[in-house]
């Protein structure tokens, strides 16, 4: 076989394989969501505009990323109660890996989305050992998030990721998962206090 011959079958192949990849890339997806957290403020100021949105974070190669609806306040029931507003572990479908431009939600409810930066700090403020979980998100598929949380690279998202769910879960085995000792301590404390009713109300 000569090597011009060879040649024309590396760059093929190398095309077929590009050609999959992007075709895989572009194919629903589906994620557990780490929160899904609708944000409204639908009152005319001076200084204001309404907005109404829901943020999702997710974890996509070790890192948090974040879409968020193009929604307004006409979208959603803005009387919804603060407790309805947020979820830890919502299962979603993206259209696609890498730009995805629409979302489909666990409850059917489908949006067209886009990128957006952190808009809550969810997680990167330490949770207070005082923390009531009443005030937190509500939990579904706690067993999944706590696998997404499980493949964040950054310690401190890692960390307070893990830490949401052992204290919403009650259970200090999981505090175990934490990379730094201190936060490991931390965490078990929050749980006792829980248990003891020594939080916030």
């Amino acid at each position: 076989m000569s090597t011009k011959l060879i040649s024309i079958e590396l760059i093929f192949l190398i095309v077929l394989i590009s050609g999959c990849v992007q075709q895989i890339e572009k194919e629903p997806v589906e994620k557990t969501a780490l929160l899904s957290f609708t944000e409204l403020f639908c009152t005319f100021t001076e200084t204001s505009k309404p907005f109404a949105y829901v943020q999702f974070a997710y974890q996509d190669d070790g890192e948090i990323k974040y879409v968020k609806t193009k929604t307004t306040c006409k979208d959603f029931d803005i009387n919804m109660a603060y407790s309805e507003r947020s979820i830890f572990g919502e299962k979603i479908i993206l259209d696609n890996k890498n730009d995805p431009t629409s979302i489909k939600r666990e409850n059917g409810q489908e949006y067209q989305v886009e990128k957006s930066e952190e808009i809550r700090s969810f997680f990167k403020a330490p949770i207070s050992i005082y923390e009531n979980p009443k005030n937190l998100p509500n939990n579904s598929h706690p067993n999944l998030i706590v696998q997404e949380c499980k493949f964040l690279k950054n310690q401190e998202e890692h960390d307070i990721c893990i830490s949401y769910q052992a204290g919403l879960q009650k259970d200090t085995n999981i505090c175990s998962d934490m990379y730094l000792s201190k936060n490991q301590e931390l965490c078990k404390q929050w749980i006792q206090n829980i248990k003891e009713g020594k939080v916030n109300k």
